[in-house]
């Protein structure tokens, strides 16, 4: 799998505007309900942009051309658009701090993430492969932006074709299973392993990833971690992702159980067996 990393500021600033506000429970969000002028131009003008990003995610073309439209480097797409023409605005006046698109910091971590990144591709192709059923793609597009002293972060930004946005404060072999994260969640969407419907719980695809990675079961095989307590993740999880408690609450027993034959069968194959019908089986 071929990784392109693009480092244009102005689709850093989406994809960090994009995280900042998208998690159910982030304090951005707590906070737009007092006048955000109060907290600083950059936040005044990032609240403006998540809320022209979400008119266009719930619009029926969605938020994909909008990504596509600023993976152009030079914008010109977004310029020429007049769909984008006031949000393309909004992002070139939001001044924060950020790493030089073209300098050695970049370059050193993308040398080094793509290093390791082929020492653990084969492996990692395999358990991915065993696990959720699925083939790497041959690209991934991976929108980087490094942040010093933030939480690291992901988000899947286009399921087809794949393409993801990693916020990282430094490097650590983790941060591929970060990006195997994003990537699986792009995987899913695109295969349409869950239904959409509104039986299905909003937040089942999220915790099914996240028992596996980052920082869990697929960690520990390919030995970025010692070992993989699943119920002090269950718990962790549900403290830092209250929104997907019940989720992670309910899969548990599952997961504890599917640890044992792990990659014997696929994980929606196993899930539909223990009565989940909201996977499409016949595509893992």
């Amino acid at each position: 799998m071929e990784l392109v990393f693009n480092t244009n500021k102005y689709l850093r600033k989406l994809a960090s505007v994009w995280d900042l506000f998208g998690p159910p429970n982030s304090p951005a969000r707590l906070l737009r309900a007092y006048d955000a002028r109060f907290f600083g131009n950059p936040f005044y003008i990032s609240a403006q942009i998540y809320d022209e990003m979400q008119k266009m995610a719930q619009s029926r073309e969605g938020i994909r051309p909008l990504w596509f439209a600023f993976l152009d480097r030079n914008i010109s797409t977004s310029k020429s658009d007049k769909r984008f023409t006031s949000l393309t605005k909004l992002v070139a006046s939001l001044e924060i701090p950020m790493e030089d698109e073209n300098g050695v910091l970049f370059r050193r971590f993308i040398k080094t993430f793509k290093g390791d990144f082929e020492t653990y591709e084969k492996e990692s192709a395999m358990l991915v492969g065993k696990i959720f059923g699925f083939t790497f793609p041959e690209r991934l597009d991976v929108v980087l932006d490094l942040r010093g002293g933030v939480a690291r972060s992901g988000s899947s930004l286009i399921a087809d074709p794949p393409t993801i946005a990693m916020h990282l404060d430094k490097y650590e072999r983790s941060c591929i299973t970060l990006m195997l994260h994003e990537l699986l969640h792009a995987l899913v969407r695109k295969n349409k392993i869950i239904r959409s419907d509104k039986q299905t719980p909003r937040w089942l695809e999220d915790a099914v990833i996240e028992y596996f990675v980052p920082h869990a079961i697929i960690d520990e095989k390919l030995g970025f971690i010692d070992s993989f307590n699943i119920d002090e993740f269950e718990k962790e999880r549900e403290f830092a992702r209250p929104y997907a408690a019940e989720e992670f609450r309910r899969l548990l027993p599952h997961i504890k159980e599917y640890y044992k034959i792990c990659g014997k069968k696929t994980i929606w194959r196993f899930l539909e067996e223990k009565g989940f019908d909201t996977f499409r089986t016949n595509s893992s």
